[in-house]
């Protein structure tokens, strides 16, 4: 992805964003401790924040990072499997609907400790985990994300956080969203459970398919 077009898209989306709470940007950037000449700038397409100050928006005004990255994502993610989830639950009722629901959660009570560990790990360790899981070694991820190895290892060793087109190729690499790989550092997330940041994408997939099992045989 070239990092024009992240930036242009990414530029619409915040402007989208900023104009919809009908604020100017002088009053948009004082909520983050920005200057509006910097807001102008990303909004022009002109420059891409660094992914503390990315991170600082989203938790500013609790947003996903998929609002804000919307469009530069087309791949199947995590959240169409939860969207497919929570139709499963439409033209139940009753006990039927109450019985789904209860063993969803049994599951997701369950898995999330099932090792290796998602729940509470910092990205670097939720990369390599992602990376393990995917079957792919880090020079394979690497080429991929278009960095070196020792990029690669240092994202994976939270030495330092990945840039933001690095980013969306680790979510391309994984079939994931920006909101499930950046969900240690948001303050909230858009989930009807939260709990689904903590499952491997693999998991999530069980979910869904043990779960439409379950509802076609109620």
């Amino acid at each position: 992805m070239a990092d024009a077009r992240l930036n242009e898209i990414f530029g619409q989306n915040l402007r989208n964003y900023r104009e919809s709470l009908g604020q100017s940007r002088q009053i948009f950037s004082a909520a983050f401790n920005g200057s509006p000449y910097t807001l102008q700038s990303y909004e022009l397409g002109h420059q891409c924040p660094n992914l503390k100050r990315f991170l600082n928006l989203c938790n500013t005004f609790q947003i996903s990072p998929n609002l804000l990255l919307d469009s530069l994502f087309p791949w199947r993610t995590e959240m169409d499997e939860v969207r497919d989830l929570a139709a499963l639950t439409d033209g139940l009722y009753g006990q039927n609907a109450q019985k789904l629901v209860e063993f969803q959660d049994i599951y997701i009570r369950d898995t999330v400790e099932t090792r290796p560990w998602m729940m509470g790990a910092p990205l670097g360790i939720r990369i390599h985990v992602l990376r393990m899981e995917s079957g792919m070694n880090i020079d394979m991820l690497a080429k991929l994300c278009m960095v070196s190895r020792a990029t690669m290892q240092g994202y994976e060793s939270s030495q330092y956080d990945p840039t933001l087109p690095a980013v969306l190729h680790l979510c391309e690499a994984f079939h994931i969203s920006p909101e499930y790989l950046l969900a240690p550092f948001l303050q909230k997330l858009s989930y009807p459970d939260a709990r689904i940041a903590d499952l491997r994408p693999r998991q999530i997939k069980t979910l869904l398919e043990l779960s439409r099992y379950m509802r076609n045989n109620l």
